[in-house]
């Protein structure tokens, strides 16, 4: 096996399985630990594995502000299939936010599909707000703020104080960053709204597709033991699923459609 096919192998058994012990890595790739130090090093130096204690684990890469539009055409297959399972938890009469996230956004065209009654939706997102605006059945409420465009969303202190004055039983939410701290986004205007959200609702959902794990971002946001169901797809590894189920979050993962899985930016 060339060096080119070893390093590939790596990253994809750290990909599918998180940490490696460098004895495991050199019996599956069959070569002595000589040639898999120098292997590791050249990955460590590009950026694509850290070394922990025994073994190595993927590098967590770091995330900045993506423009919406872009965002929302990645990885569609996923959020599909991931609103396809979340809206199977909103029933007739629900009251619930939605974040501004493009999975969000998915789980309201959805939304739209299924017809569900008299409910009453709360949101940041101008986006969510004129797609649901000819919807009779939905009381729709924006919780008005300074608008953000390349975030497509409504931040500030007009929001932050409306939202004080809300309840509902559901927050469904994603997150530019998961790993097993819990949430992280990219903007400080944002994480305030999601945490005063998250105190304002008896259930937290998070939906959040594979690409999201293990990577960072600038603002953590919420914490594991905050949620209370997760919602991802089927590539997701459950070695990253591990530190949610350590604290008792429900978790879902939405089959994908064979051969069609989208291609992360």
């Amino acid at each position: 096996m060339y060096k080119h096919e070893r390093q590939t192998k790596i990253l994809e058994l750290l990909s599918a399985n998180g940490f490696h012990s460098t004895e495991d890595l050199a019996d599956k790739l069959g070569v002595s630990q000589v040639t898999l130090y120098r292997d590791l090093k050249e990955l460590e130096e590009a950026g694509s594995i850290q070394k922990q204690y025994g073994g190595v684990v993927p590098a967590r890469k770091f995330v900045s502000n993506i423009d919406f539009k872009v965002r929302e055409a990645i990885n569609t297959v996923e959020k599909e299939a991931i609103a396809e399972k979340a809206v199977e938890l909103i029933e007739d009469g629900d009251s619930f936010f939605l974040d501004t996230s493009t999975t969000c956004l998915f789980l309201a065209r959805k939304l739209m599909e299924k017809k569900r009654r008299n409910l009453t939706i709360i949101t940041n997102s101008c986006r969510i707000i004129l797609m649901l605006e000819d919807e009779p059945e939905y009381r729709t409420i924006c919780t008005g703020g300074t608008y953000l465009k390349k975030l497509d969303l409504l931040v500030g202190s007009p929001a932050e104080e409306f939202i004080q004055t809300l309840n509902a039983k559901k927050y469904f939410f994603s997150a530019t960053g998961i790993s097993h701290e819990g949430c992280a986004d990219t903007d400080s205007g944002e994480t305030r709204i999601k945490k005063l959200i998250v105190s304002r609702v008896q259930q937290k959902i998070l939906l959040a597709d594979h690409t999201k794990f293990n990577q960072m971002a600038t603002f953590r946001t919420v914490g594991p033991a905050e949620i209370d169901i997760l919602i991802t797809d089927s590539l997701t590894p459950q070695k990253k699923l591990t530190p949610f189920a350590e604290h008792n979050v429900q978790i879902i993962q939405a089959p994908l459609p064979a051969k069609e899985t989208s291609t992360s930016a």
